[in-house]
């Protein structure tokens, strides 16, 4: 298990973001490592980044079902509405 995932578990969040990013700034083409980061920024309601995130995914695996559909998820959510 990762750092980030193992930080989930113990329930301490406010310290998973730093780890995702550090990963994803070592790693910019791990779509994997992408899709962590954009799921948990969702999941914080960091929508604006978390989307930013998912679409890297896409363009890295554009078959990668998971992230097309947080992101159709994220669209649909009252804050993202104009």
């Amino acid at each position: 298990m990762n750092a980030a995932g193992m930080l989930v578990r113990l329930g301490r969040t406010a310290e998973v973001l730093p780890h995702l990013k550090r990963a994803a700034e070592i790693n910019p083409l791990d779509a994997e490592v992408q899709f962590q980061l954009g799921s948990f920024l969702a999941s914080q309601s960091d929508f604006k980044e978390a989307v930013e995130h998912l679409k890297e995914v896409l363009r890295l695996q554009p078959d990668r079902t998971a992230a097309r559909e947080l992101i159709n998820k994220i669209q649909q959510h009252p804050s993202m509405q104009n």
